[in-house]
Order: C-alpha cells, then structure tokens, then sequence
C-alpha cells in the first residue's frame, strides 16, 4: 500500500527549513487544544504553513504538566500568571480569617526537624512553652488542634481568641489586639484578664442590645407591606447589604425564603385570632361589604371587610378575609363563604342573638355602592351624546376595577404615562386620518372632543413630539413667571372605557388651551384638527357635566367618616343639578343632549327608587344630626308620596328601636321599703321629699325635637358620642345603623392592594398564601 506523504519545497521566502512528512507522522503530531498566541479567541491570526518548526514546538503532555506548576519564587512568575497570582492573594486577604492564627505563627518543621507529609502545615504557639502543632492535608484545614493547643498554653489568651472570634463584621480587630495576641507587646497576666474582661462587656452590651427574634418579625413586616418575593430575602446583594449594617454581635442570621413565608402564615393566623377576640368585646354591631376579584394567576377571591365603630366613637374598617371562591359566583356559593368567616371570628353567634325574635330580610341587609350608581349614570350620558359607542359602553358599565380611585387621581406627573392608555392609542392609530365630521357629528359638543383626543395622541405618538410639546409648556411658563414653581406637564391620554380619564383629558388640555393651538397651528399634518372657540366651548362644557359625577364620586369615596346617610344627599343634589341643566339648556339645542342629560337623570332615579327597598338608608339620614325628621319633610314638601314613605320610615325606625334596643335596655328597679311605704323603726329617709320622680323618656321622640346641626362641621358619630350619657340607648342605635358603609370603596382598595401584591413574578402563589398576606398586609396598613 502506497502511502502518501506532504511534500514540501526546499525554502520558503521566510527562510524555514522545510522536510518531508508522513500522514501518519503529522497526525500524530497534532494536538488536541489549540491555545491562541495572538488575542483571546482571535480571529484575524496570520496563517501559515505547518513546518517541521511548529511542529517540534509541540511539547508533550508531561512538559505541559511540569509548566504548570506555580513557581516557588513570584519573580519566576510570567505577566499574565503574576496577574492571576496577585489577584488570588487579594481573594485571600480579603476573606475573613480565623483569628487563631494571630496566637501563631507558620514554620518549615515540627521540633524534631522533619516536615512530615506533603500539604502539612506547622505553626508554633506564641504562648506557654511555644508549642508546635502540626495541621495534616487530611484534616481539611480543621483548627481544633491549635484552638486546643491555645487552651493549654495560656487561658487568659484562650479567652481573648474567643473574644476575637465572636466579633462581628462591624467590630474589626486592632491592631493593639493583634500584637497582644502575638506577643510582641508584653502583658501581665492580670491585666491580660482585666483586657478581656472589659471586652466581654462591652460584647454583651451588644449582644443584649440586638434581638433576632425582632430583626426577623420586622424583615418579615417589611417584605409583606412592599409587596417583595420570597425570593429576595435569599438574593446576595439584599444579604451583602443585611450584614453590611449589622454592627453588632453575634453575626446576623438571615432567615430563607421558607421561613419567612411560615412567619408570614404565623403572623396571619395571629391577626385573625386577635381579631376574633376584639370582636368578642366588642359592643357595638358589625357590617360587612363584600365582593368577588379575580386575580393574575386566575384565582378568583373574595374580600370581606367589617366596619364598626369603636370604644372612642371612631368608624374602623378591617379586611377579615381574603378567601378563594372555589365554583360558580351564585348566590349561594358565597353565602357560604361569607358564613365561614363569620363562623371563624365567632360573629354569627352574636348574630344569632341578636335576630331572636326578629325576621331577616335580605332586601333589608342589601345595600348598593353608591358611586357605582353614579358610574352607570356618567356612562349613560356619555352615549347618548355620541362619546361613547354602545359597545364601549357595555365595556364600561361590566368593567371590573377601581373606578373610584380613576375618578379621585389626582393630575400630577406621576399620571402622564397610563399604559392602558397608550396601549389603546396604540390601537386606534388609524384615527389620526384626516378629521372628516358626519351628519351625526355636525354639532361643536362631538366634533370637539374627537378632535382634541387626535391631538393628545399626536403630543405622544414620538419622542421628538413630547419633547417638543414639554419645551413650549416650559417656554410659557417661563414667560409667565411660574416656571421653577410649576411643573411642565403632558397632555393626559384617555381610555374610553374610563370616563374618568376622559375628565382629566379635558382638563389638562382647558388648562394649556393657548399651548394646545399653538402646537396644533406649528404642525402641518395638525391643521385640520385646530379647535375654534365654539369647540372649546364644547370641551369646558362637557367637563363640567363631568366635574358634577366626579365630585359625587369623589364625596362617596371616603371610607373613614360615616357615609350611608351622605346617600341621600348626593343622590338628590346630583339629580338637582343634572335637572338645572336641562333647564338651562337653549331649546335649539342638539336632541340627543338632552336625552343624555334625561337618561342619566332616569338612571339616578331608578337606583333611588331601588335605594327606598332598605329603610336604612332613610333611617341614617333620619338619625344624621346634620339632617334629621325635619330636613327630610322640608325637602319632601312637593312630593306627597316621598311624604308619606317618610312617615312610615320614622313609624319602621321607632318600632325597630323599641324592640331591638329600648326593650334589651331596660332593667327592672329593686323597690326599697322606704319606697313601698313600710318603714323601719330604725331607718329614716329625711332627703325622700327631694327625690325626683322617675318617669319614661323616649329618646328617639326627644332626639327628634332637636334642630339640625350644620352640615360642614358636625361629624355625626362624634356628635353622637358626645352624647351617649344623655342618649345611651338611641347612641347604640345611631352608632349601628351608621356605620353602615355607603359604598364598596373598601373593598374596591382591597383588589388595588391584590394587584400590587400579585405582580407576575408572584403568579405562582397559592391561594392561601396570598390570603394570608393580604390580611397581614391590610393590618400592617392600619396599624
């Protein structure tokens, strides 16, 4: 067989010499790793034949292995191994080091002369008879030979190593300390003790001053009121950062993520059972508002929230429960589970005696959110004058969310950048075609607002256009004088499934009208859409009908004064001003501007008329200081039926007092033999001619004889308080009946805290975990 070889000329023009090889010879010859001269994985390397040079360069495996080995002396070593080396030795001196070692000190062989095995270590003791301890490759580094060796030879230096050793990060070692335990400073034995003595002290001042048990309850706090993940508490920076401030002894210990989350499920079960017993000494009655969420991960929950009063005559309101709602929402389903936390706080015990006797009436026990009625109202305004489209608007009435923290956002900043808002703007890019105005929308009042929502989707459909639009703001604030003292604002972006930000939209662009034409009249493919006077006109009157349903939002958002009796109130001054309204309307108007004033008016009065199917509405307006029997029949004067629901209202309330409180209140008296007419030989009552006679007092009939307070600075339940030794049973009434929520806020803030509990990074939690952490989270927030 014939073998093929690689012939190679005699000269190249680099001068090698060249020979002749085998196949097989230069198979051999080839190496397994190739290691780059020229760069780190270089690819610009200049090539060249492969000659007998290169490859007798090839050096064998076992040279390969005794290049390896670190040199003994480090000016033997190469650049790049110098590098390496230092930077191993700043690894070293950087890691914390046993203080052990500052009792010895390194040396070549034991007493005797040999060196023992390869990887042994010798270290001769400072103290005693300077013992040598040898520290074998076997042991792995273990110190308890020197530890014991130190023992031995001085027991007051064994007391200041233990010392050293229980320091922290923050209490490094002197270097006074390091040459007492090395013996280059020369101590007397007493004093040595007196030194370590003092030391001692002062660690277990601090050690006494640092409690773990509390560093892990308030880390634990920490993480469930900002919402962080188990996982952070086990991240190295978040740990590095821990024991950077810890400057006490002894070291820090950082619990894991699985400990903290049983801390978590502790301190929830702990918040419920302290929960259970306050309401056990609680009393007063307790009312409950509820509803169904759906969360991220798909885990539909229901938040119950109790309201009461407490012993200071103060509405409080606590999350009781978060829990899954597993199966359909009926009406059943939930009864179930509301009746399960009643149960776990012992509440439908005082339910139960309190219902003896009476019957439960459901339509009684509902009562609707207020400032959801004003919602659908808003929204069936909004269609019928065209700013809506039907579909919107069934979006909108089934939108799930907190429409009344949408409605009381405030225009700041930190409200420019709405992702629902820019990811809609996103969508309907294609409106920014030329305006083209139709029949429908031949009138100012719909042509206006679809121009203005084109031009704020213009402001932010580039960088460069923001830029712009925030410069012209600045230029004219500066103009006016106000530039350092107020903030250069975009232009909102409105959702059209939240009219609420359609409101905030109109606002910022009335605010910044001269900034809005000139930006519109400084960009060519905007000139269609440049608004005239009569169009502004539209906007600013469209806000206002706006600013009328946002205020009434805004007055039923508050969730820490009573407000079922507000109810009244808002309901019939939001139904005075939509009819004044229409009054005032030109009779020329648009057609379907009235009819959208008109059905927002009917949406009002249908949930006003189904507001009447409770009496406790009428019965908080009834014991309201601020309005009472009297306010009530002045403004029913010209309506004989609401006359007449009213007297029979104040008939309900006097019956349900007399059974409910007055009867449960009343003590028999123990008759005296004084007071009977039998008279002891022995007893005498001079003063008896003073006594004052007893006699029965309705409270409710006394209350109602009274004259209404001012509306603007009387707080009902302290009114009320105040006067509980004079009212004690109808305080009990009034202290009931109107901490009765007159909305679903509470709950509604309960989901907005869920939200930024359940971000994604969260999704795989389980359902009782996320209970328990939102009841320890919503009493961390009252706390």
């Amino acid at each position: 067989m014939e073998t093929s070889s690689l012939d190679m000329s005699e000269s190249d023009n680099d001068g090698r010499i060249n020979t002749i090889m085998s196949n097989s010879e230069l198979a051999e010859s080839l190496p397994s790793k190739t290691v780059p001269t020229t760069g780190c994985y270089s690819g610009k390397r200049k090539r060249h034949a492969v000659t007998v040079g290169d490859i007798d360069d090839i050096e064998s495996t076992q040279n390969i292995r005794e290049r390896s080995k670190p040199p003994a002396d480090d000016s033997l070593l190469e650049p790049n191994q110098d590098k390496r080396h230092n930077r191993t030795k700043k690894l070293r001196m950087n890691a914390k080091r046993n203080p052990i070692y500052y009792f010895f000190e390194p040396v070549s062989c034991v007493a005797n002369g040999t060196r023992g095995s390869e990887g042994d270590k010798h270290y001769r003791c400072y103290h005693g008879n300077h013992k040598i301890t040898t520290v074998k490759a076997s042991m792995k580094s273990n110190l308890c030979g020197l530890v014991k060796t130190l023992k031995d030879a001085s027991g007051p230096m064994y007391a200041l190593y233990l010392n050293l050793k229980e320091r922290g990060p923050g209490e490094p070692i002197t270097q006074d300390e390091i040459d007492i335990a090395s013996g280059k400073t020369p101590i007397d034995p007493r004093k040595i003790m007196e030194f370590v003595s003092k030391l001692k002290e002062k660690t277990d001042t601090c050690r006494e001053s640092w409690d773990q048990g509390m560093f892990m309850e308030l880390l634990t706090k920490w993480m469930v009121a900002s919402d962080k993940s188990f996982d952070e508490i086990e991240s190295p920076e978040f740990q590095e950062l821990l024991n950077f401030v810890h400057r006490s002894s002894p070291p820090l210990h950082i619990p894991g993520r699985n400990v903290v989350k049983r801390r978590v499920m502790d301190m929830g079960n702990n918040v419920i059972e302290e929960t259970r017993r306050m309401f056990a000494e609680l009393d007063c009655k307790i009312s409950i508002s509820l509803d169904a969420w759906t969360s991220s991960n798909m885990f539909t929950f229901m938040a119950i929230v109790a309201h009461y009063v407490n012993r200071d005559g103060e509405l409080e309101e606590l999350l009781i429960d978060f829990r899954e709602l597993i199966g359909e929402h009926s009406g059943e389903n939930m009864a179930e589970v509301v009746w399960d936390t009643l149960v776990m706080y012992g509440i439908e015990k005082q339910h139960r005696a309190r219902a003896a006797g009476t019957c439960f009436k459901a339509s009684w026990a509902r009562l609707r959110c207020m400032p959801h009625t004003v919602h659908l109202a808003t929204i069936q305004l909004l269609e019928c004058i065209g700013m809506l489209s039907s579909t919107e608007a069934k979006k909108t009435r089934s939108r799930s969310g907190n429409y009344q923290d949408d409605v009381v956002a405030p225009l700041d900043r930190n409200n420019d950048d709405d992702d629902e808002a820019a990811a809609q703007s996103g969508q309907d890019d294609e409106e920014m075609l030329p305006f083209q105005p139709s029949v429908e929308s031949s009138n100012d009042i719909f042509t206006a607002v679809d121009k203005l929502r084109k031009i704020v989707r213009a402001v932010h459909s580039s960088p460069q256009r923001k830029q712009s639009w925030l410069h012209q703001v600045s230029e004219e604030l500066r103009k006016d004088g106000t530039g350092k003292m107020e903030r250069a604002l975009m232009l909102t972006l409105d959702v059209r499934t939240r009219w609420s930000s359609t409101h905030q939209m109109m606002r910022r662009a009335l605010y910044y009208q001269s900034i809005v034409d000139n930006f519109v009249r400084l960009h060519k493919d905007l000139h269609h859409l440049e608004l005239s006077e009569a169009e502004w006109a539209a906007i600013a009157q469209i806000a206002h009908w706006l600013e009328m349903f946002q205020s009434a939002t805004t007055e039923m958002s508050c969730t820490k004064q009573s407000m079922l009796s507000s109810t009244h109130v808002v309901f019939r001054g939001l139904q005075e001003h939509v009819r004044a309204i229409l009054k005032d309307l030109p009779n020329d108007m648009n057609p379907r501007i009235k009819a959208g004033l008109f059905a927002a008016h009917r949406k009002l009065s249908e949930y006003y008329y189904r507001r009447d199917q409770s009496p406790f509405y009428t019965w908080a307006a009834l014991l309201d200081p601020r309005i009472m029997y009297e306010g009530l029949k002045e403004e029913y004067i010209d309506g004989p039926d609401l006359l007449a629901y009213l007297e029979d209202a104040k008939k309900q309330l006097l019956e349900y007092y007399q059974v409910n409180y007055a009867c449960t209140s009343d003590t028999p008296s123990q008759t005296s033999p004084a007071a009977a007419g039998i008279v002891s030989s022995t007893t005498f009552s001079f003063a008896a001619r003073y006594k004052n006679k007893s006699r029965q007092v309705n409270e409710l009939e006394d209350y109602f004889k009274l004259s209404p307070e001012s509306f603007n600075h009387c707080d009902p339940l302290q009114w009320w308080f105040k006067r509980r030794a004079l009212y004690p049973t109808l305080y009990c009434l009034a202290r009931d009946i109107l901490a009765i929520p007159g909305s679903a806020v509470a709950v509604e803030r309960i989901f907005s805290g869920g939200r930024d509990t359940l971000l994604l990074h969260r999704a795989s939690l389980h359902p009782e975990t996320i209970r328990m952490l939102m009841i320890v989270k919503q009493r961390l927030k009252s706390a």
